[in-house]
């Protein structure tokens, strides 16, 4: 943008008026030096977040929490912490909520008769800008939890001889986000820890807290089970006030197989040691073989590996990944017959977003196509469409179910319009007659159901004819008087305005300037 401005000093122009029709302006390209070294281009949009909060963040009300965002980018972007579901900027509250000057925002310690839902259970984000554009984080879940004491209990199992019995940690619903179960105490001595491979024990502690006790005797039945937990927001380590018995009952009373485990769909991230158990019943105790769907319509035997383990009612598998997800099948058989179970694993990659290309450089009047891709679900080839409404697309992946793709310009959703479209997938945009405005940052939001991540890319501005955006009006002036004027103009290659007074450049004077 060009802006300049002309004084002309006491004139002395005879009898004559000084009208617009006098003084024309003249829009040219400079042929060289098209952008001064200020110019828009020379500055570097905020493309990625360096630093970029976790998605949920749980923090105690005596603790507080201190929230950093940092974008790269040149003019250092300015953090702005908005509310994720008005998209207003988030105020200071004194001794609530507080924006730094760094561009943190901290949450500071709290009585109880000062928590508030819309502050301390809410959904957020930052957003970062400078003259180039602006991008915005994904949602952050912010979650204050009150500090006071919460108790874990325990319930006695009720099993047949030599059937497989399960133990259950009760973690209340309020706390159990953030408190785990870390051992298992044998008759108030024994500790039993998780095991890496599975161990090769009766005893076996499940990652996900529980105790597995393989072929329950009379033994078992004497001794008593206490669970230990630990606080991760607080560090504080907390047993069960109570202790669970293993109860035998039915006698030898023969009978079929009967599945106790309901448990039918399992979600683990690449890595992660995952546990598929398949509890059953019946006497004599049955015997279980496993099945994994080999992607063909049919199944083969799961067999046991280095990194895969098979116990009696559980197969554990180690550093899981991608190839691991499928339908597992477990068949417990005994004299009287045989019963089945379908758990589904899912194995979820670390959520990866890019917008393609990541620059682009559009003329004014054409159009702009970008493409999401993710790990999830790669880039479709279905043809754009105007999809009405707004809010995102949702379309079903192989790898983790619903996934729903949504798109921002500066920071700001995009809705279908007459000039904005998506494909039926939601990973491609059209942006039709490309206008000076839509220049700056356009966004990817990819949403799964465990797991948010964003991408961005750059909308630059191509030719585009010079206009005006300030021109001075018509004045009427006497001899001896002053007057300024002022003409702004707009266009890429920044325009230069060169000021004609009755047809000819005037000379730089006294009175002129």
């Amino acid at each position: 943008m060009s802006s300049f401005g002309f004084l002309i000093r006491s004139a002395n122009l005879g009898y004559r008026s000084i009208l617009w029709r006098n003084i024309i302006l003249v829009l040219s390209l400079l042929v060289t030096g098209c952008t001064s070294r200020n110019g828009l281009y020379d500055t570097e949009a905020p493309n990625f977040f360096t630093h970029e909060p976790p998605r949920f963040n749980y923090f105690t009300n005596d603790k507080g929490l201190l929230l950093q965002c940092i974008a790269r980018g040149s003019p250092r972007p300015t953090i702005t912490w908005m509310n994720a579901v008005t998209s207003e900027p988030l105020s200071n509250i004194n001794g609530l909520r507080q924006n730094l000057a760094n561009g943190s925002i901290f949450y500071p310690p709290f009585s109880v008769s000062f928590y508030r839902s819309d502050i301390h259970n809410a959904s957020i984000y930052c957003l970062a800008g400078n003259a180039a554009g602006q991008i915005r984080s994904r949602d952050i879940a912010i979650r204050a939890v009150i500090n006071q004491r919460h108790d874990i209990r325990l319930e006695d199992i009720y099993t047949t001889k030599g059937n497989d019995a399960l133990l259950k940690c009760v973690i209340p619903e309020a706390v159990k986000d953030f408190v785990s179960v870390t051992s298992w105490i044998k008759d108030s001595t024994y500790n039993i820890f998780p095991h890496s491979g599975g161990g090769s024990g009766r005893y076996f502690m499940v990652p996900s807290g529980e105790l597995l006790i393989e072929g329950a005797s009379a033994n078992d039945s004497t001794s008593t089970f206490q669970c230990r937990t630990v606080n991760r927001l607080t560090g504080k380590t907390l047993e069960s006030e109570t202790l669970a018995r293993i109860r035998l009952q039915g006698g030898e009373r023969e009978s079929e197989p009967r599945i106790l485990s309901q448990v039918t769909e399992l979600h683990f991230k690449e890595g992660e040691t995952g546990v598929l158990l398949c509890l059953s019943e019946g006497y004599p105790p049955p015997s279980q073989g496993w099945l994994k769907a080999d992607g063909f319509g049919g199944f083969e035997s799961v067999r046991q590996t280095e990194r895969i383990r098979i116990r009696r009612s559980s197969v554990i598998i180690e550093n899981l990944g991608i190839q691991d997800t499928a339908v597992y099948i477990c068949n417990a058989t005994n004299r009287h017959g045989s019963a089945r179970h379908q758990i589904h694993l899912v194995v979820q990659s670390p959520l990866a977003v890019q917008v393609l290309p990541p620059v682009m450089t559009v003329d004014v009047g054409k159009s702009a196509e970008f493409s999401c891709w993710t790990n999830n679900q790669g880039i479709g080839n279905s043809n754009l469409g105007v999809v009405s409404g707004g809010g995102g697309v949702n379309r079903k992946d192989s790898n983790d179910g619903a996934t729903k793709i949504r798109w921002f310009k500066n920071g700001k959703e995009l809705t279908a319009s007459t000039r904005v479209a998506f494909s039926p997938s939601g990973d491609k945009l059209r942006i039709a007659y490309i206008q000076r405005e839509d220049m700056g940052m356009i966004q990817c939001m990819v949403l799964s159901q465990t797991d948010m991540s964003q991408a961005a890319a750059q909308l630059r501005l191509g030719d585009a004819s010079p206009h005006f955006t300030y021109r001075f009006i018509e004045q009427t002036l006497q001899p001896g008087q002053s007057v300024s004027l002022k003409c702004t103009a707009s266009g890429n290659p920044t325009p230069r305005i060169t000021w004609l007074l009755d047809g000819f450049i005037p000379p730089i004077s006294e009175s002129i300037s």
